[in-house]
């Protein structure tokens, strides 16, 4: 049996999502490496639920958040 060319769009549009967050990410890390985006900058990006929950992380290792 031959390669199909059937695209599933549900795969595709998760894939192209996952790519897109990827590159987001890959970048805003660059900009911290090179330090010309703070830590401060890039945490208050966050939403609320997500720095509660890290806070919560860092509290039972013992480590320390603002």
């Amino acid at each position: 049996m031959g390669k199909s060319n059937t695209i599933n769009i549900q795969d595709y549009k998760i894939n192209r999502d996952y790519y897109n967050i990827g590159l987001v990410i890959g970048a805003l890390r660059a900009e911290l490496e090179n330090g010309s985006v703070s830590i401060e900058d890039a945490y208050n990006l966050l939403t609320d639920k997500v720095k509660n929950s890290i806070m919560g992380d860092l509290s039972c290792l013992g480590g320390a958040a603002r």
